[in-house]
């Protein structure tokens, strides 16, 4: 039986097989099976009465978003919980317990541990696991999690925990995104006619591949346009107090521009530029507007990196009229090359828009 384990985990990365007792008399006993992809195993008989179920899969503590170079380490952490009677390294051992990390829905493990054998990193994660981390000090969970040293792009993607024991399996999948903040991001429009203005976004040096969406915002008449700054997720520092606090933009009805054009390049080393534009037909930008005062309007450009929160927007005021009308104000957020921090650039505009009668 063992000769069989051992070919039959050369030949599989994972094994767990479940074979009919046959000096019990209980029908529902059992023979357990398991091996590594190392080519270790586990071998049990257990019988008598089938146990409830014990193995509870408590959560993924996972970081969203990082910085890509900016972090000594993350823990990417699995919690779990044997039942009380069976959480100890004997009890995990009996209960056959192997953790297991797989990334990218890789069918190879990139980490695994079995109690009372020192844990393993493979493929993306050799090396850069730290193995001697200890996430509890109770020998049935101790090296559960990952400890990953100066996490950079190639780490960016979903990473999936699987506990198994003799009796169940049970998995769950984070996402954590490694990403790389846009060098530049501007926004500014053209006349290519009289009666059609495009609007273009252009961002570079960003990781992942981002999302880029226009947006288009009219101003009612005799609205005082004051709050011009952009939502970014930095914020400004109250001179009393050493905590910061978010600076909300001012939105009043967004509309999504038709037919964007999305043109992604990507570079040599895998850092991506991204531009967007679109056009707008002049008479639609004047629509119930006065004719002798339109009223201006406002271009947005959303950059969002998918699988996060990550967001950033520039935005332009654009005058509706020929093309000798002074047409825009650009807001734009750029990387600070110095220290790797945001540096936002606000604008205030304050000027009172004309009453349509």
């Amino acid at each position: 039986m063992r000769s069989f384990v051992r070919k039959l985990c050369r030949n599989s990365s994972s094994c767990h097989l479940r074979l009919k007792c046959t000096h019990c008399d209980d029908p529902m006993s059992v023979n357990y099976i398991s091996c590594s992809f190392l080519g270790r195993f586990v071998y049990g008989r257990k019988c008598g009465k089938k146990e409830t179920e014990a193995l509870k899969l408590l959560g993924l503590k996972v970081p969203g978003l990082v910085q890509n170079g900016t972090e000594e380490s993350v823990v990417l952490d699995c919690l779990y919980d044997l039942g009380s009677a069976e959480n100890s390294a004997e009890g995990g051992k009996r209960l056959g317990l192997v953790v297991k990390w797989f990334f990218e829905g890789d069918p190879y493990p990139v980490y695994q541990w079995i109690p009372k054998h020192p844990p393993q990193g493979q493929g993306k994660l050799r090396g850069r696991v730290d193995l001697d981390y200890r996430a509890t000090n109770d020998e049935s969970t101790m090296h559960r999690a990952l400890f990953i040293k100066k996490p950079t792009v190639e780490l960016s993607g979903q990473y999936t925990c699987t506990v198994s024991t003799f009796d169940d399996e049970k998995s769950l999948s984070k996402t954590m995104v490694v990403y790389v903040p846009e060098k530049t991001m501007e926004m500014w429009q053209s006349k290519p006619r009289d009666d059609v203005v495009r609007v273009t976004c252009k961002a570079k040096g960003v990781y992942p591949e981002p999302n880029v969406t226009l947006f288009l915002q009219r101003v009612k008449p005799g609205a005082v346009i004051n709050h011009l700054k952009e939502k970014v997720d930095t914020a400004q520092m109250d001179e009393d107090s050493d905590e910061m606090e978010e600076e909300e933009v001012d939105i009043t009805t967004l509309i999504p521009l038709e037919g964007v054009n999305v043109q992604t390049t990507r570079r040599e080393e895998g850092l991506w530029d991204v531009e967007a534009y679109a056009e707008v037909s002049e008479r639609n930008l004047i629509e119930g507007m006065d004719s002798d005062n339109p009223t201006p309007v406002f271009f947005h450009c959303l950059l969002g990196i998918p699988h996060s929160e990550y967001s950033r927007r520039v935005s332009i005021i654009y005058f509706p009229g020929p093309s000798t009308t002074p047409s825009s104000v650009t807001m734009e957020t750029t990387l600070d090359e110095d220290n790797g921090k945001d540096r936002i650039i606000y604008l205030f505009i304050y000027f009172l828009l004309p009453h349509s009668f």
